[in-house]
């Protein structure tokens, strides 16, 4: 893991993420607008990172590469419900602004002074906005959309292990 820090420039963010890693973004290598580009990023490199995250849109990806088997991957890292969890667990900071679109939203963040994350609202939503220093991006993370993602994860999680616990009838 530290030769991947040290080959793609991270040491300052690995440094920063270990003092306090809920108080900074979740470092992501690139970013791409759709998961057709991040593929064709990825396939398109000789020797990709083995390891890493990615942001596609505002949603974080792990991506995978085994050198022993050419194997490329990119899955969904549900690491943004760590906003979530931060959120539920202590009190929210006050709202930094409010907004009637996302558009207006990322207007201002692009011209306000970065700070790594704050929250705002957007049509009366609560978002965490993220800056990605490295990437020069800023990401927005819908509050209410990681909480129906979470209950959705959890009643799946729950229907498959009552289909695993009933006993077969053979």
């Amino acid at each position: 893991m530290l030769n991947f820090v040290a080959d793609t420039n991270q040491q300052e963010a690995f440094k920063n993420h270990i003092i306090d890693y809920r108080s900074i973004p979740p470092p992501a290598i690139a970013h791409f607008n759709t998961r057709d580009e991040a593929y064709a990023w990825l396939n398109s490199l000789s020797q990709p990172p083995s390891g890493g995250k990615i942001l596609i849109g505002d949603e974080y990806f792990n991506i995978w590469y085994s050198r022993e088997e050419g194997f490329r991957e990119l899955w969904r890292n549900d690491i943004a419900e760590l906003f979530l969890d931060d959120s539920s667990s202590k009190h929210l900071p006050p709202v930094a602004a409010s907004f009637n679109t996302r558009e207006e939203a990322l207007e201002w963040l692009t011209s306000h002074p970065a700070s790594p994350m704050l929250l705002v609202t957007i049509a009366g939503e609560r978002y965490h906005a993220v800056y990605h220093k490295n990437l020069n991006r800023h990401t927005l993370h819908s509050l209410s959309r990681l909480r129906e993602e979470r209950e959705k994860r959890k009643a799946e999680q729950e229907q498959q292990e009552n289909a695993e616990s009933e006993p077969s009838e053979e």
